[in-house]
């Protein structure tokens, strides 16, 4: 399985054209990360890790590829828009069970953004304007919340049980065009 992602990778990336794949592009990030560390970085870095491990499992039970992790964030993708948005309330389903006896000042919690667009590999890293697109759009989510781009919301509308709501087009930070932006209605949200 690693040598065949290892090829796929050496075929995606010829160092000279730099293809493009469409990909589904999921980022997440702890909310109010600075302030948990600063009250108590042990208890923050253990929880946060502990997390990142039971997601990076989900990630892989919904076709999902950790790309990368930093601190408090983390960036998947995948090749069904269905399996990123699935992943996304899976692991929002989970924060809410591990933070359910928590004091609210102690939970830790995620938002999410999911974007489909264009990757390309280079120099042994994904980029794209579609990954800053999604890393911009994890910013609309709530606390504990979904938002997709309106590419994303076409694909999963009919193929997923879950309520969306429209917040428009949003300017995002050195996006030259703003983007349809929806946040996904989880039950406790609603």
């Amino acid at each position: 399985m690693q040598e065949q992602k290892q090829n796929e990778l050496n075929n995606f990336a010829d160092g000279v054209n730099h293809p493009r794949r469409l990909r589904a592009i999921l980022f997440a990030d702890v909310v109010g990360f600075s302030r948990l560390m600063a009250e108590d970085e042990m208890d923050t870095s253990v929880r946060v890790g502990s997390f990142i491990r039971k997601f990076s499992k989900l990630g892989k039970a919904f076709n999902g590829q950790l790309v990368q992790t930093s601190g408090d964030g983390l960036f998947f993708l995948f090749e069904s828009v269905v399996d990123a948005v699935r992943l996304a309330t899976e692991m929002q389903r989970l924060s809410e069970k591990e933070n359910a006896d928590l004091p609210d000042d102690k939970q830790i919690k995620f938002r999410i953004g999911v974007h489909l667009g264009d990757v390309m590999w280079v120099a042994d890293q994904y980029v794209s304007d579609a990954i800053n697109v999604a890393s911009r759009i994890e910013g609309y989510a709530r606390n504990g919340g979904i938002s997709i781009s309106g590419a994303v919301y076409e694909q999963v509308k009919h193929k997923l049980n879950l309520g969306f709501e429209y917040l428009g087009p949003m300017a995002l930070k050195n996006i030259p065009d703003p983007v349809e932006v929806y946040r996904v209605k989880l039950q406790t949200q609603e």
